[in-house]
């Protein structure tokens, strides 16, 4: 193997190793990303849940009035 081959293979080596690591980061990120969406689409149904709670009062105070 000649000496540029060895550089040659040290590089694509080392550019393996980026990539990984960038997948590893980006799998990590969207792994975060769905657990912040879950979190999220719980939120909001808690919150639709509260606001049709507060709507049907509304329509009972208003009946009751």
């Amino acid at each position: 193997m000649a000496a540029s081959d060895d550089g040659d293979h040290a590089a694509d080596q080392a550019l393996v190793a980026r990539l990984r690591a960038a997948l590893r980061e980006a799998r990590e990120r969207i792994r975060q990303l769905e657990a912040e969406n879950e979190a999220l689409r719980e939120e909001l149904l808690s919150a639709g849940e509260m606001i049709e709670t507060l709507a049907e009062d509304l329509e009972r105070q208003a009946i009751a009035d």
